[in-house]
This record gives structure tokens, sequence and C-alpha cells, in this order.
């Protein structure tokens, strides 16, 4: 493991941060593998995600994915949470 992959190894504990942090109810928690870093810095990723609706979502990301497969075609794995 190399990168900070999350994916069962011993060493992989070291990667791992706890703590509390107080939110608010309009905050959105993210969890995100590698694959979404890049679309992470997008305008209308940030605006999807804000006001989300998930046929919506969905075709965005296989839209960008096949515009750039270089940059966004990776494997992706998201977690949205929200209230």
């Amino acid at each position: 493991m190399e990168d900070g992959a999350i994916t069962g190894e011993c060493n992989a504990e070291s990667f791992i941060r706890c703590g509390k942090v107080k939110l608010d109810r309009e905050d959105i928690i993210l969890t995100y593998s590698d694959g979404f870093t890049d679309l992470l810095q997008e305008e209308e990723f940030i605006s999807q995600i804000l006001h989300f609706e998930k046929s919506e979502f969905e075709q965005f990301i296989t839209e960008i994915s096949k515009k750039d497969p270089k940059k966004y075609g990776r494997e992706k794995t998201l977690v949205i949470m929200k209230k």
C-alpha cells in the first residue's frame, strides 16, 4: 500500500484519522475514493451534490466520465451523508 488506500492491510490503520467536528444542519459529509478527486474541482459536480437528485447525478457522472475517460473514468466510490 503506497497511496493510503484503505483496502484491508494492517498498515492502512496509519492513514485513518479520528476526531470530532461540530456539524451544522446544512453540512454535507463526503467520503470518496480517489476516482472522485478531479471531480471535486468541477463546479457542476459540487452543484450536483448540493442539489442531489439520484438520476441526474448518475447521468452527470456517466456523461463526464465518457467525455474525458482518462481524467474522470476511473473507479469511483462516493458516500454522501446529509440531513
